[in-house]
């Protein structure tokens, strides 16, 4: 199989999932979008699950790589910083990837053994990032005091959410997408709101 040939699978795969989500998509669909044939992903993958499971990987293996480059780059900076890049990391993976982050929506909520894919391999690293990033900000006297278990999920389900609802938002409010800096201005925009929250009367303790 060509590098072109599985990438047009992947793409396919990718599309059908998030629109349908493991149970409801057909790999008769993702065949045809690909301009292949059916047998031949179960040649190249061996199974819907294997097809899924790289689909999934295709993507948010993206993630693992930015936020362990943010990690490996930013031994400099204070803790603080380090986790509002990593918010506008984030950011920029849901801008960038969008049906993936509609993936994690069909399947996250369910006990089934795509969901416990994605948390084992994807959500829970990328979860350890931002709670040990958090947890030496606190330490330092950076952000105040928090659950952590609350301000992870409230971090991943706020950044992602703009990007996987383009069409909510293109409907209620006539967010063109396509505008050049959307990405950067809702990063800045998260930061501020999150980390306004975060910091609030820390200067003040401080000073008591």
């Amino acid at each position: 199989m060509t590098s072109s040939t599985k990438k047009d699978i992947l793409d396919a795969a990718v599309s059908e999932f998030a629109l349908r989500g493991f149970a409801g998509a057909s790999t008769l669909e993702i065949a045809k979008a690909a301009a292949t044939k059916q047998p031949l992903l179960y040649y190249h993958f061996k199974s819907k699950e294997k097809l899924w499971q790289a689909a999934v990987d295709f993507g948010l293996v993206e993630l693992h790589i930015a936020f362990d480059t943010v990690r490996d780059a930013s031994t400099d900076m204070s803790p603080i910083n380090v986790l509002k890049l990593l918010v506008r990391t984030l950011n920029r993976f849901s801008f960038r990837h969008p049906r993936h982050i509609d993936i994690l929506r069909q399947e996250q909520g369910s006990d089934t053994g795509q969901s416990r894919y994605l948390i084992e391999h994807h959500l829970l690293p990328a979860y350890e990032v931002i709670s040990s990033v958090a947890k030496e900000a606190e330490a330092q006297g950076q952000i105040r005091p928090c659950r952590h278990e609350f301000l992870g999920a409230f971090i991943f389900g706020t950044v992602t959410n703009f990007f996987s609802t383009q069409s909510v938002s293109e409907s209620i409010y006539s967010v063109d997408f396509n505008v050049p800096g959307l990405c950067e201005q809702h990063a800045d925009w998260l930061v501020e709101v999150i980390f306004g929250g975060l910091e609030q009367g820390i200067e003040s303790q401080k000073l008591d």
